[in-house]
């Protein structure tokens, strides 16, 4: 998939936004940047040579090497002055002035001005640490005055949730007058997001609250990040998965395990590889098998001799195993290399072919994109080519995904987090150099006139 810099773009879904909801997308002409609505029309003509997407009702937005922020009607409401700034968070933006770091307003006034640090950082609910070459200070932005903490140190954590946390021999949390509000008794601790953290405490790890009352027992040896209220768990070397509250959804006693993807946790147990379902029974892989794989929208790649096919959750073999390359199942199709070009495959096992094909992407909502030839077109659910390969490149929510997992290298997700939509609205593309949009017939929805077009969100 070519990308294109700076942001991430995708296909939007209209209807997933309220009809009473503007949207927008950053638009380019010529050598200016503005913002326009789903039909092309500009909310914000193209008068800036940079800007970001909108934070609330506020963005980015930069001229003449100056940094600036504007309101939705494109109006400055910190004019453009700075090297550097950030989108205020807490009433405070990090900006840089004439070569120094300076804290200043949501006006853009200068609230204050570094004339003691080497350096001025981590800025965060209104405090900020200050750096001298042996030790470092919290500066209450709104005062302006130091904070004293229980000990001098260099080592001051950003706050979070009213809190940071502080080592003397142990973790604990300080607010923001300095003062300990959970008291120092872990041996490691994170920072608190949405009134969490988790910590340390006699060698294993839990979860507290604001108060330092457990939400989680302090019984693991690891617990990775939650998702879906589910996250991999470690005790006495076996991993499990547990629920928010800390109790086993699957008893800890696989040596690796995954997450649920289609009712089924690929997991290995006693160095045999295989599959829990949500009951927490582990079903071994196929006795034919010599490689199986994680599930992906009710089925999973098998490996037979050297050659691929798929099984269902029922570990019945359903497509043939007689692919040399295969990727994991994408929507409604399976997708395998014939000869030298990709294919798809059905439940059913019947084949279907596009010339050339060099990649097939995963269905998201009614559309899968493929590229052939080094152009991009998209099919439906039946096989059936809707929008033809004839774009240099496409945008849409699902490939969004794929390029911020490092297919590409270049993206992250702190830009804009993809919502998780179908496709039922249009794909941004490039035509002969230009970009615009076609809807999932291929029909043009908005003109082939802008030199560039980044992520459509809501306004």
């Amino acid at each position: 998939m070519k990308v294109r810099s700076l942001l991430i773009a995708f296909a939007i879904t209209f209807s997933g936004f309220s009809s009473a909801q503007q949207i927008a997308a950053i638009a380019k002409k010529g050598n200016k940047v503005g913002f326009i609505d789903k039909s092309g029309n500009w909310l914000i003509e193209a008068k800036f040579d940079m800007v970001q997407t909108f934070k609330g009702d506020y963005a980015l937005a930069k001229v003449n090497d100056k940094w600036g922020m504007i309101d939705k009607r494109g109006t400055w409401v910190i004019p453009a002055k700075f090297v550097r700034l950030s989108i205020p968070e807490d009433g405070y933006a990090m900006a840089m002035l004439g070569g120094l770091w300076v804290i200043v307003n949501d006006k853009g006034e200068t609230v204050y001005k570094n004339t003691e640090y080497k350096k001025i950082a981590k800025l965060g609910n209104g405090m900020l640490v200050g750096y001298m070459k042996k030790t470092a200070d919290y500066i209450d932005v709104s005062t302006g005055e130091k904070v004293a903490t229980p000990i001098e140190t260099k080592s001051l954590n950003q706050f979070s949730d009213g809190l940071a946390r502080f080592k003397e021999k142990k973790w604990g949390y300080i607010n923001k007058s300095g003062a300990y509000n959970i008291k120092p008794e872990f041996d490691d601790a994170k920072d608190f997001k949405d009134g969490k953290a988790m910590v340390k405490s006699a060698g294993k790890w839990g979860q507290i609250d604001l108060n330092g009352a457990w939400i989680i027992p302090a019984e693991f040896e690891k617990i990775q990040g939650f998702r879906n209220g589910q996250a991999i768990a470690k005790q006495n070397g076996k991993t499990g998965i547990i629920d928010e509250k800390g109790n086993w959804i699957v008893k800890p006693q696989y040596e690796k395990l995954r997450l649920f993807n289609s009712g089924m946790a690929f997991a290995t147990k006693g160095g045999v590889k295989g599959y829990v379902n949500e009951a927490g029974e582990f079903k071994p892989g196929p006795a034919s098998a010599t490689a199986i794989y994680p599930f992906s929208d009710g089925y999973a790649m098998i490996k037979v001799a050297d050659k691929i096919g798929y099984m269902n959750t029922k570990l019945e073999i359903v497509i043939e195993p007689k692919y040399t390359k295969a990727l994991d199942w994408g929507g409604v199709f399976g997708r395998v290399m014939i000869g030298e070009s990709w294919a798809l495959v059905n439940e059913a096992g019947e084949e279907f072919k596009i010339s050339n094909v060099q990649k097939f992407y995963k269905f998201h909502g009614d559309l899968m994109a493929f590229k052939s030839n080094n152009k991009y077109g998209y099919i439906d659910k039946t096989g059936e080519v809707i929008i033809k390969p004839i774009y240099t490149s496409v945008e849409d929510e699902y490939l969004y995904n794929v390029t911020s997992k490092g297919g590409f290298g270049m993206l992250t997700k702190s830009v804009y987090q993809a919502p998780n939509r179908d496709v039922n609205g249009f794909i941004l593309s490039n035509r002969n150099g230009k970009y615009g949009a076609v809807d999932k017939t291929g029909n043009e929805v908005i003109p082939f006139q802008f030199d560039d077009i980044k992520a459509f969100y809501p306004f």
